[in-house]
């Protein structure tokens, strides 16, 4: 059987030739207009759908052949969700099997759990003074690249447009829990004999302007540089990841060369974070181990969902290896000058500030999205791009 079938899209109307077979298979092939000839934008779908199971059974989980190329991870080959989804299937979706369910899960958990040790850490300490701001400063950080993950893996399938302002919202979270893990390092970290103080603001400074570049840095990513994204993502938060280093190795050095400072208590863990911030960066670089099994870690196993684990662990660590600096190392920091001392406006007011470039930046990356002027740096995806718009005289 032959039909044509008029497709209205996200980009604008076009027209499809089909045909089924006695095996109900689909194929329908683009027509250019005034032309005959196929367009490479479509091919061929599996007729089978198979479908999830848990508590709401019966939502489609589709092959990677049945998806558009922009909603396909490397060496994931089935479980995936039908893209165009309502906000309300993209909630049933997280309860129910499929291969981001997990990408959801690992940070959201993490995230709830999260929301409570503001109230666990004030029957130890006060909270509400200002020597512990940067520990609320790292836990809002924590609180929010957790929640924004979560919301990105949750939201992926509502549209391209939504999938694609999730992720940003993404980096933009991960670049905000780089920058307040930067203050609370600085503030805490470094040895009762430093002279970092002298110096809080240009580091501070020099600290916003590394997250708010990580942001922009990783939104170009989505519409530029395929082939290096993932590396490029990486180098992006290096230079926070150095600033939140400097105080710590700073210290360690005076550990080395004096005895002093070295806090026997807390140097194991300080050695941990920095295998399991290794361990993070490897699952989210090498796509192990799915590179080796291509679909055989589509739902539990896959590399970002290890990268997620590894990172909630990493974050879970600091909150309790942070508020113990804090506290024993209140006495030896108190020597320093009254400028090293926290207060909200080496605090808060930078992390705001942060906060709002960052959030600007997104939100013209988004506008530029909605409107078109960026799409996608997927070659298939481009390529969908242009075929379409030559037919929008039709």
């Amino acid at each position: 059987t032959h039909f044509d079938l008029a497709v209205i899209s996200g980009y604008n109307p076009f027209f499809c030739t089909c045909s089924m077979t006695v095996e109900t298979a689909v194929t329908c092939t683009v027509l250019r207009k005034n032309d005959k000839t196929a367009s490479p934008m479509t091919k061929a779908l599996p007729s089978k759908v198979a479908t999830a199971k848990g508590l709401f059974p019966g939502l489609p989980l589709l092959h990677r052949s049945q998806v558009p190329v922009v909603y396909q991870e490397p060496f994931v080959i089935t479980g995936y969700r039908q893209h165009d989804c309502s906000y309300l299937q993209c909630l049933q979706y997280c309860f129910v099997m499929n291969n981001e369910v997990g990408n959801f899960w690992t940070h959201f958990l993490p995230f709830c759990a999260w929301l409570l040790w503001p109230y666990v850490l004030s029957h130890y300490i006060d909270i509400t003074d200002p020597y512990f701001y940067p520990l609320l400063c790292f836990w809002i950080g924590a609180c929010t690249y957790s929640l924004l993950s979560s919301l990105a893996h949750a939201l992926g399938c509502k549209s391209f447009t939504v999938r694609t302002i999730g992720f940003m919202m993404d980096y933009h979270g991960i670049a905000m829990y780089a920058f307040s893990g930067t203050i609370v390092t600085f503030f805490y970290l470094q040895p009762s004999s430093s002279v970092l103080g002298e110096y809080k603001w240009p580091i501070i400074i020099l600290t916003m302007i590394f997250a708010v570049n990580s942001t922009l840095m990783c939104c170009l990513t989505r519409f530029f540089w395929f082939k290096h994204r993932y590396m490029l993502r990486i180098l992006s938060f290096a230079l926070p990841y150095f600033m939140t280093s400097v105080s710590f190795a700073y210290r360690l050095k005076v550990c080395i060369a004096t005895g002093n400072d070295c806090m026997e208590e807390t140097l194991p863990l300080h050695f941990a974070g920095v295998v399991l911030t290794f361990v993070h960066i490897f699952f989210y670089v090498s796509k192990i181990p799915e590179r080796f099994a291509p679909g055989k870690f589509d739902f539990i196993g896959q590399s970002h969902q290890l990268f997620h684990v590894s990172g909630a662990l990493l974050t879970s660590m600091y909150l309790y290896l942070l508020p113990l600096e804090a506290v024993l190392r209140r006495g030896p920091l108190s020597r320093l000058t009254q400028q090293l001392s926290p207060d909200a406006y080496s605090t808060f007011l930078p992390y705001l500030v942060v906060e709002a470039l960052g959030l600007m930046t997104v939100a013209i990356f988004a506008v530029l999205v909605t409107k078109r002027v960026l799409i996608s740096n997927v070659p298939a995806v481009l390529d969908d791009v242009i075929e379409r718009e030559k037919l929008k005289d039709l």
